[in-house]
């Protein structure tokens, strides 16, 4: 089962990825929740299948020329999946340019993804979920 949600999750960033958008491809169950990091503007929880698309559009207000890219996959012991990936953007007003790391710890239930945190940095997601960074 582990395995088939890191493919799936994979296949989905991937998507976003190409296309800017995440899928809706049902990996997200119905009372799934996002948790934005505390340290960005968009901070917050988004709710429901479309929450990545919601965080996604309130990021666009004020960056343009985003972009999204999985640079890699950790399967933790307890069985959550941490991506570790590339955010990139050029801000709307100031042009100042955006190229961090972030880390995403995915939980699933069943098959379906039931949250996803996000940390600002990669050492703090690999400490959630029980790694070393």
């Amino acid at each position: 089962m582990a395995e088939d949600n890191l493919a799936r999750l994979r296949a989905s960033y991937e998507v976003l990825t190409r296309t800017g958008e995440w899928p809706q491809d049902g990996l997200l169950g119905p009372d799934f929740k996002l948790h934005q990091d505390s340290s960005f503007d968009s901070a917050g929880v988004f709710h429901g299948p479309d929450a990545p698309g919601e965080l996604i559009g309130r990021m666009q207000q004020g960056f343009q020329d985003m972009s999204f890219e999985a640079e890699c996959f950790i399967e933790a012991p307890a069985g959550e999946v941490l991506a570790i990936v590339r955010v990139r953007a050029r801000g709307k007003g100031s042009g100042t340019a955006i190229d961090k790391q972030q880390a995403h710890v995915w939980s699933f239930t069943d098959g379906e993804a039931t949250t996803m945190t996000v940390y600002g940095r990669p050492a703090e997601g690999l400490e959630a979920v029980g790694l070393e960074a």
